[in-house]
């Protein structure tokens, strides 16, 4: 039967509690019902691994799956203050009532928090309407999903708001909008870049929501390309016409489209790239927009956006992979990665602006021969670019799709 299952799944975790040296805490989702291994459930335990780590010195770290449902053994130090930090993170996090974190010193008990925690859908003690079977497990199932999709929309829009910022602001990017400067783009401002970025931000929000909702990849693109076209013409509204973000737009709509179905389906983070291989196979046969990248394709063979999505987003994977290499996030790490995209990427932006294919590998490899950080270098080569109208619109997208998955992984990854 599948509560002995669950009861021996229980055993089993105090038996490897019990074979761990060292203070153990124990990271578990609160399901209620039989089926303790939905979606819902990993995503919670990943997500307190995540708090867990950013406030308690761990030695070691499990996982395993069981009849119970998922969870992580966390090694820590045998200090009872642990319990405190955890009971905060019980009781002040969004999302604390669905967790259980259990502090194991003796190995043969958890320390308990001395009191009942109430229930996720009135104020009488949790275990009063267990026992009385109060509300049913399905009401229970429904309030924690939209508590967790909802906590899932504020992670997307946040990551991806701190994310266009750190590009945004940003000096000295090699023709780009900047907080003090136009750069090249003389339609363009700071003020201006704001007002896209508000239109922008909720809709990123929404095609994650179509994504974690999908049933089926195709389907899952299809209505994220519709969507994203809406979100357009939405930024084309308050930037009269002034095209900001569109290539992002595309960009980190993909990235947001395939993390929202990789986290519904428990997939790996290698997915969330195989998954827009999927979606865009037949990018390149799709509508024609006349557009100046479907023009360099055919005369340059320049795939643009549409070929880095085609490849899983290759060059976003090449600059996670740099950005790793930094401690922090600052304006060096920002300089170099950007530095390494433009060097890698065949960019329409930048095409389009130089006009001549010779002029434009002449910039690219302006940009490619700072091999180590200087600020004066990288503020001289800007200049020549901006006094040419030159710009790496193209790299800038890729730099915003890498900072908001470096993020990202972190967290579920």
């Amino acid at each position: 039967m599948v509560i002995d299952a669950i009861l021996e799944a229980r055993e089993k975790r105090i038996e490897k509690i019990k074979s761990i040296d060292g203070g153990v805490i124990s990271v578990k989702a609160n399901i209620p019902g039989e089926n303790k291994s939905i979606n819902i459930a990993f995503i919670l335990i990943k997500i307190f691994v995540f708090e867990v780590l950013k406030n308690i010195n761990v030695i070691n770290k499990y996982f395993y799956e069981s009849a119970d449902g998922p969870y992580f053994l966390l090694v820590t130090n045998r200090d009872e203050k642990v319990k405190d930090i955890l009971i905060n993170l019980e009781e002040n996090h969004p999302l604390g009532r669905y967790i259980d974190l259990d502090l194991y010193i003796d190995k043969t008990r958890s320390i308990s928090r001395g009191y009942m925690r109430k229930c996720i859908l009135c104020d009488k003690d949790a275990f009063y309407c267990i026992r009385n079977k109060t509300h049913k497990n399905s009401e229970v199932l429904s309030k924690i999903k939209i508590d967790v999709l909802n906590y899932l929309k504020q992670i997307i829009y946040d990551l991806s708001k701190k994310a266009i910022y750190s590009e945004l602001n940003l000096e000295y990017k090699f023709g780009l909008v900047t907080p003090s400067s136009s750069g090249s783009h003389r339609d363009m401002d700071y003020k201006l870049m704001e007002k896209a970025i508000g239109v922008i931000l909720p809709g990123f929000e929404n095609m994650f929501l179509i994504g974690f909702h999908g049933q089926d990849l195709n389907r899952v693109y299809k209505d994220g390309k519709k969507y994203g076209l809406f979100v357009e013409k939405e930024m084309f509204s308050v930037t009269s016409g002034i095209n900001c973000y569109k290539g992002l737009i595309f960009i980190l709509g993909l990235v947001v489209l395939s993390i929202g179905y990789t986290l519904a389906n428990n997939l790996k983070y290698e997915d969330i790239f195989k998954n827009i291989k999927v979606m865009t196979k037949d990018i390149f046969s799709e509508t024609k927009y006349n557009t100046f990248g479907e023009y360099a394709y055919e005369k340059y063979k320049f795939g643009g956006a549409r070929a880095e999505a085609q490849s899983g987003l290759k060059s976003v994977q090449i600059a996670i992979k740099y950005l790793e290499n930094y401690k922090e996030i600052n304006d060096e790490a920002l300089h170099m990665t950007l530095i390494e995209i433009i060097k890698n990427i065949d960019d329409t932006v930048m095409l389009k602006r130089a006009k001549e294919l010779d002029k434009y590998h002449y910039y690219k490899n302006l940009v490619s021969q700072i091999t180590s950080y200087d600020i004066k270098i990288i503020k001289a080569v800007t200049g020549k670019f901006i006094n040419n109208n030159i710009s790496c619109g193209g790299a800038a997208d890729i730099l915003i799709a890498a900072l908001f998955i470096h993020q990202l992984k972190k967290i579920f990854w």
